[in-house]
């Protein structure tokens, strides 16, 4: 599955994106699922966010902080919350992202 730049045209990510680089500046976030290719019409959007601030912190615990700081009431955000080291292990993985 091929990951796209999270696209900063949509006015509700772009916002949320701006929300995350304050917190993490090194933050990089890409877009898979169904949202890369259906846009607004899909119900939730599939996020992998990776900062070197996810560290040391437990998955869900990553999830949740994200989750929190991506409170937006008319959208659902779905991320994969991952460190570059983790990332990088992913694409040489057989995982969904390699692809």
């Amino acid at each position: 599955m091929k990951m796209l730049p999270a696209p900063t045209a949509n006015p509700i990510l772009q916002e949320s994106l701006a929300i995350l680089h304050h917190y993490y500046p090194d933050l990089k976030i890409f877009v898979h699922g169904s949202w890369r290719n259906k846009g607004q019409c899909a119900r939730d959007i599939d996020l992998v966010v990776m900062t070197q601030g996810f560290k040391g912190v437990a998955t869900g615990k990553r999830i949740q902080i994200i989750c929190r700081l991506l409170d937006e009431p008319n959208q659902r955000f779905d991320p994969v919350c991952l460190t570059p080291s983790e990332f990088k292990r992913l694409l040489r993985s057989d995982s969904e992202f390699a692809s």
